[in-house]
């Protein structure tokens, strides 16, 4: 217990002195530079533990590396002692162990040395696993997951962050057969590293359980559970990113009309993409159906042959963004959904029905994200733009379902007036939209010019005389300006 003791001391002091030194380890434009004094300290702190002389950002990767190296050897130490006198102290060496980790391959991608810090990430996987700390483990793996798909995906390097935005939907055309590799085995390592939080989520250690080195691990207190359920939402929201963007990357190397869904994930291309899909010709009910393969039927009813993986994919990142609460690209999915099957389905009212549900969820998550902006993050334009498409959507599938979807013994014109009473509702609220952005901008104008007339009415200066302004009098003094100021 002393040497552990001694151990988790001395990794603190490393620790420490390399959390001053991380902004000179940086090598990125807005990293702080150190100040002189706090450069002149660390300089004493190495020549006073007789280290040997080299750069700062050396020596701070060197001091990370003692201090897990030293977290690591209190852990050995403290495995043989009894639990009730190293349940503290084993705790705080694990949490210390996790940050120093962490930092290291932190600043091995942001130097650029990305095969190191993905050897570094690898190397951690095994050790936490080892330690039989799953959190830390998932926390590393969805790390790996991100430089993996910067390397892959080479329009996804620099710029947003990948578990925030729509960086992994760009470049959807020019996808390579390497691209699709890594992306899939990104997929299959997400998933692992899921279920491997929710069955640790789901069996939460107590102090009876022990984790396989005879040391019992105590139950995890609120805020471990809290960061975990994070960690779990981040996880599945870039696991269906990477989904949303296999299956778009799918569908865009079909053809026409199919390919055209690819393009509803920006917003400059969005509404075109959405036109040109209400006009591509409507297919026959009585072409034969296709016939599916084993295996291939149930849950996507009259979707091409072509489609049906990238639609089995759209189906899966939905459920992602639903288990982590991100609405945007869940609007997104399922308005992709709804136009694979108005476009490549054959007119029978159980595709329509099919197309309208995903319609009204991709609708419902895109009001929560108006309502609610950070949860998910498409751009306001882009998520502004697929709710006037996902409405078309909506009018076109009401008139292609018919009759039967005003109920039993509705008329056959029935289809055609929904579909009517659709589009005049989408224009009336673009009308209206149009008339509140016209008024907020002039209430904004008149907020400037008061705002300009303030200063000079507290100073009892004229008012300047406005273009065509009857009443502006030169000279009028204090009462000419309140004047306007009340007009």
């Amino acid at each position: 217990s002393l040497l552990a003791s001694i151990s988790k001391w001395k990794a603190d002091l490393l620790y420490e002195l390399a959390t001053i030194a991380m902004p000179g380890a940086l090598a990125v434009q807005d990293a702080e530079a150190l100040r002189p004094e706090v450069r002149a300290f660390l300089e004493a702190q190495q020549r006073a533990m007789e280290e040997s002389p080299q750069p700062l950002a050396a020596q701070c990767e060197r001091w990370l590396q003692s201090a897990i190296s030293l977290s690591l050897r209190g852990l050995h130490q403290l495995s043989s002692l009894p639990s009730d006198m190293i349940g503290e102290l084993q705790a705080q060496a694990r949490a210390l162990l996790a940050r120093a980790y962490g930092d290291l391959g932190h600043i091995y991608a942001s130097t650029g040395r990305f095969t190191k810090a993905m050897t570094h990430a690898k190397q951690g996987i095994e050790l936490f696993n080892a330690t039989k700390d799953a959190f830390q483990a998932a926390k590393l793996q969805l790390w790996l997951c991100r430089l993996q798909l910067r390397l892959a995906v080479p329009c996804c390097a620099g710029g947003e962050p990948l578990e925030e935005g729509m960086a992994l939907l760009r470049g959807l055309s020019a996808a390579t057969p390497a691209e699709d590799a890594g992306c899939a085995q990104v997929v299959a390592a997400l998933q692992r590293a899921l279920k491997a939080l929710e069955a640790g989520a789901a069996e939460a250690p107590t102090e009876e359980d022990e984790d396989g080195d005879g040391v019992p691990r105590p139950p995890p207190s609120p805020s471990e559970a809290k960061e975990a359920d994070a960690v779990l939402r981040e996880g599945r929201g870039l696991l269906g990113r990477v989904l949303l963007r296999q299956a778009l990357v799918r569908l865009a190397r079909l053809k026409e009309p199919l390919c055209t869904v690819s393009r509803l994930c920006e917003a400059d291309t969005a509404l075109p993409a959405a036109l040109a899909l209400l006009r591509a010709p409507s297919p026959s009910n009585e072409e034969p159906a296709p016939t599916p393969k084993a295996g291939a039927g149930g849950p996507c009813p009259g979707v091409p042959e072509a489609a049906r993986e990238a639609v089995d994919l759209l189906l899966q990142a939905t459920c992602c963004f639903l288990d982590a609460g991100i609405v945007g690209p869940g609007g997104l999915a399922h308005a992709c959904l709804a136009a694979v099957y108005l476009c490549g389905a054959r007119q029978d009212v159980r595709s329509q029905r099919v197309a309208l549900t995903h319609c009204q969820h991709s609708l419902e998550q895109l009001g929560d994200e108006d309502r609610a902006p950070g949860c998910g993050s498409v751009a306001a334009p882009l998520a502004a733009a697929l709710q006037l498409v996902v409405r078309l959507f909506e009018a076109k599938a009401l008139r292609r379902a018919g009759a039967s979807s005003g109920g039993r013994g509705a008329p056959a014109w029935m289809g055609d007036a929904r579909a009517a009473d659709a589009l005049c509702d989408l224009a009336l609220d673009c009308c209206c939209s149009r008339r509140a952005r016209r008024e907020s901008e002039e209430g904004g104008e008149v907020g400037r010019r008061a705002e300009e007339l303030l200063p000079l009415q507290a100073a009892g200066m004229p008012e300047a005389p406005t273009p065509g302004g009857a009443g502006a009098c030169p000279g009028a003094g204090a009462g000419a300006g309140a004047g306007a100021g009340g007009s």
